[in-house]
């Protein structure tokens, strides 16, 4: 599940694309039910999702356009992730959750309307 709040105040949408795109990302190479999560982090904000995670040699070129495990992928989701992060001067990284899955921190930016959403402080995926 996954929650958005509307709000017509917004005066960037940066981080809104970014966090799209991620969680198309996570529902694209997941399980049916997959949970994905906007949460604070002390610099910006994380996106994490309890699919099954992005292996540590892989979490490079995920970035790169083309890239893709999914034999009908076109490898531009995450790497339009990473134009959006690079464009706003933005530092993105992907790591592991505690609890398994993907872990993208944007670190530097305005956090999206829907951050800390599951009332956590983003220390745990």
């Amino acid at each position: 599940m996954w929650t958005r709040r509307a709000s017509s105040s917004r005066t960037g949408t940066g981080s809104d694309k970014l966090v799209e795109n991620l969680v198309r990302n996570a529902t694209e190479h997941s399980d049916d039910g997959v949970v994905v999560r906007v949460v604070d982090t002390p610099d910006g904000f994380a996106v994490t999702d309890d699919g099954p995670g992005i292996p540590p040699e892989d979490r490079e070129a995920v970035f790169d356009a083309g890239y893709s495990t999914n034999a009908d992928g076109t490898g531009l989701g995450l790497s339009i992730v990473a134009d959006i992060a690079e464009a706003h001067g933005w530092d993105l990284t992907v790591t592991e959750c505690e609890r398994g899955g993907a872990r993208f921190e944007v670190a530097d930016a305005d956090r999206p309307d829907d951050h800390g959403a599951d009332g956590t402080d983003g220390t745990v995926c």
